[in-house]
């Protein structure tokens, strides 16, 4: 099955550096703060190299691993749910930063690798695969406008100068 329509990216300009903006959202315990689905987060590891998320949507809540690909403060933070063992990489989910006039433009991108359609084989057909699939790219859309708005919101909303600190929660 061809996944490359199972990738999405949505971008907002926030005023504040990117740098600010990315020591929000990699701090990963606040991302129930921004997220519609993720509900809470922490750390498993003192390096910062793995999270667990717990996610609600539509009645139904789990809770998923996460690693941590690329953390580099003020262009891209980006990890790979594994899944709730763990042990599969099934979406990556990251955030770029660029500068933008005196703020940061910021752009949140989800892409549905592989593994995930392994998850489904032998529970699904593989056209009721892509149809489940079909299913959560509007709805993943919408989750990453509000994600980016919230964000912003918290960024813009801090009373330090050209960037959001870290200690506020907007």
């Amino acid at each position: 099955m061809d996944l490359s329509k199972y990738r999405l990216t949505v971008s907002v300009a926030v005023d504040a550096s990117p740098e600010a903006v990315y020591d929000i959202i990699s701090d990963v315990p606040r991302m129930g703060e921004f997220s519609p689905a993720t509900t809470s987060a922490e750390w498993l590891d003192d390096d910062r190299s793995r999270f667990a998320g717990t996610n609600e949507m539509g009645g139904n809540v789990w809770t998923t691993q996460c690693r941590v690909d690329t953390a580099e403060r003020g262009k891209e933070f980006t990890f790979v749910n594994l899944g709730q063992k763990g042990d599969a990489e099934l979406v990556r989910w990251s955030y770029t930063f660029a500068p933008a006039g005196d703020g940061a433009e910021v752009s949140e991108h989800w892409q549905v690798l592989p593994a995930y359609l392994e998850l489904f084989a032998g529970k699904m057909s593989e056209e009721e695969t892509a149809a489940h699939l079909d299913g959560t790219v509007e709805r993943t859309r919408a989750s990453m406008e509000a994600t980016l708005a919230a964000l912003k919101a918290a960024a813009e909303s801090c009373p330090t100068p050209f960037g959001a600190c870290v200690t506020c929660s907007g």
